[in-house]
C-alpha cells in the first residue's frame, strides 16, 4: 500500500497531550487520535464525570472533524 500521508495538528480543537499528531490523512482516510474530555482553552480535563467529559470529547471531535 502506497499513498501520502498527511499529519497535522488542529488550531481549534485540543492540543496533543503526547508527541503525536491529533489528525492523519491518509488515501481519503482520516485518523483521530487522542481525544479525551479535555477543555481546547486551557488544556484541563473538564470534569471528573464521565458524561460530561465524553461530551467534551464529542464537542472536540466535530471540532476537529470541520
Amino acid at each position: 500500500m502506497s499513498g501520502f500521508i498527511k499529519t497535522f495538528n488542529t488550531v481549534l480543537g485540543p492540543k496533543a497531550i503526547g508527541p503525536y499528531s491529533t489528525v492523519k490523512v491518509f488515501n481519503g482516510t482520516m485518523y483521530v487520535s487522542g481525544q479525551i474530555g479535555i477543555d481546547p482553552k486551557t488544556g484541563e480535563l473538564i470534569s471528573q464525570d464521565l458524561e460530561i467529559q465524553v461530551r467534551r470529547a464529542l464537542e472536540n471531535l466535530k471540532t476537529i472533524l470541520q
